[in-house]
Order: C-alpha cells, then sequence, then structure tokens
C-alpha cells in the first residue's frame, strides 16, 4: 500500500485496546462504516468522480500523442503509452482494491491515490517528446517521479505519526523538515498550482538548459525549480490524505473483534459481507 511505513506501524502496535478505544467512540467508527453523515453525496459517487480525475489526465496525454501534437520516436512513444496506460491501470485496479473493512477508509485512501496519480501523470505528460535530448527527458521523468513518491510518503508518514501524537498524547518524534514543507504546501497552494503549470516537465524547465525569462543561472533555476517541485508534490498529500482515520481504521482493525463486540455490530456490516 503507498504510504505504508513499518516505522508507523510498529507505532500502531504499541498501542493497547484500551488505549485505543479511549479515544475511538461509537461516533468515529460509524463514520469509518458509513462516511460523514452530513455528506451529501454517497461515497461511491465521490469514489467513482475520483477515478475519473484520476484516469483524465493520463487520456489526454494518450490523446495528444495520437493527434500528433507531440514530437516523438517510436520508442519514446512506447514509453509514454506504457507510462500512462501504468497509471490508468494503478488507477482501476485501486479503485477495486479492498485496502480496508471499513468504506469511508477505502474511499479517503482512494480520493489521495487519484490526486497523487493526477500529479504524476500531469508532470509526466512529456516524457514522449523528443524534441530535445530524449535520453536526458527520460532520465530527468525518473527522477521526477522518485522525487515526488519519495516527499510524498515521507509526508505521509509524518502526518500520521502527528496524527497519533495527537490522539492519544505521545511525542514520537516527527521530521521537523517535511513538517515545515507540508505547512509550506498549505501557505502556498494557490502560488504552487500557478507554478505548477510554469514549471511542468516539459521544454519549458529541465529539459532546456536554461529559463531565458529569468536572470539566474542554470543550476541555481533547476534548485529553485526542485524545491518547488517538492512542495508541489506535497499538496495532494495536504488535501486529500486524511491521517487521523487513517489512524483510526488501522487500530480499530487491529482490535476488530473487541470494537466490534463493544458497538454490537453484526458481521456483516462490520466486514462488509
Amino acid at each position: 500500500m503507498f504510504g505504508l511505513k513499518k516505522k508507523v506501524n510498529n507505532i500502531l502496535a504499541t498501542i493497547s485496546y484500551e488505549q485505543a478505544s479511549e479515544v475511538i467512540k461509537g461516533n468515529s467508527i460509524a463514520e469509518l462504516i458509513n462516511g460523514a453523515p452530513e455528506a451529501k453525496f454517497s461515497m461511491g459517487l465521490k469514489k467513482f468522480i475520483a477515478l475519473l480525475c484520476a484516469v483524465c489526465m493520463p487520456i489526454f496525454n494518450i490523446s495528444a500523442y495520437l493527434m500528433g501534437n507531440v514530437e516523438t520516436t517510436i520508442l519514446s512513444l512506447t514509453i509514454a503509452y506504457s507510462v500512462m496506460f501504468l497509471f490508468i491501470a494503478v488507477a482501476c485496479y485501486l479503485f477495486v482494491k479492498r485496502t480496508s473493512i471499513f468504506e469511508n477508509a477505502r474511499y479517503q485512501l482512494f480520493i489521495n491515490y487519484s490526486a497523487r496519480i493526477f500529479l504524476l501523470s500531469y508532470l509526466g505528460g512529456a516524457i514522449g517528446d523528443t524534441e530535445d535530448n530524449y535520453l536526458f527527458v527520460l532520465l530527468t521523468h525518473v527522477f521526477l517521479f522518485v522525487l515526488i513518491l519519495s516527499v510524498q510518503l515521507l509526508a505521509e508518514k509524518n502526518l500520521l505519526i502527528s496524527s497519533i501524537n495527537d490522539m492519544f498524547q505521545t511525542e514520537f518524534p516527527t521530521n521537523k523538515m517535511v513538517m515545515l514543507l507540508i505547512k509550506a504546501a498549505g501557505i502556498c497552494l494557490v502560488v504552487g498550482l500557478v507554478v505548477m503549470q510554469l514549471y511542468r516537465l516539459n521544454k519549458f524547465w529541465l529539459i532546456r538548459t536554461g529559463m531565458p525569462t529569468l536572470d539566474f543561472g542554470t543550476v541555481i533555476n533547476n534548485v529553485l525549480g526542485i524545491m518547488m517541485l517538492m512542495v508541489i508534490a506535497v499538496i495532494p498529500t495536504f488535501l486529500c490524505f486524511d491521517a487521523k482515520v487513517y489512524v483510526e481504521a488501522k487500530l480499530v482493525e487491529q482490535y476488530s473483534e473487541q470494537f466490534r463486540t463493544k458497538y454490537q455490530y453484526p458481521k456483516e456490516i462490520w466486514y462488509g459481507e
């Protein structure tokens, strides 16, 4: 599962049922099963809309290549199609995957996955473009994907630990730089969405050797671009990852029968059978 960290699981394993039951009450469990009571639309409908959002960008990129709007070769086109179809396949797989016994937890996780896939496919749209040195383009995209996934997973891990600390009044250490990055993502959200357009991985940055609209050197431009990219990478996590729901779902699943018995849920409702 994306974002699942061994350290977080180890921390959750140290929390006893007594501690968990003092924090997680019946209304929280009801929300895990049924979703927010004030929601106007069903979780199934919202999850399907999230799936459409996740696959729309890969489909758009495939369409751009099919219409010949991008300079390509057979090799670059094959790689581009493979990556975009992989994004679509992963989105569809995660849509049907039973990541939790609780529907709301599955919904919240999928929203996070969808945002991640959308961002990766958006920034990776130029992976088939051969206008410049294609080896450099390909390696830059690989670096881009690894950087984004690493930053997002690290952000998720720190948000989870922070949520555990808030819920149980513990003091498990978090990475201060990552937490600062998450705060920066929130503050710079609007600016980041604009900069995403400017720094999209295509001929306007990183692929070219310079940015003539700026007075900085190429190295400084790339460093600034990477720093901004790290902030942009955290925005989907900041907006879509509900750490509290994740922690509650994992703990309730960890002591599933105890919680089910305490609140007298039938197995059919509890396990969705």
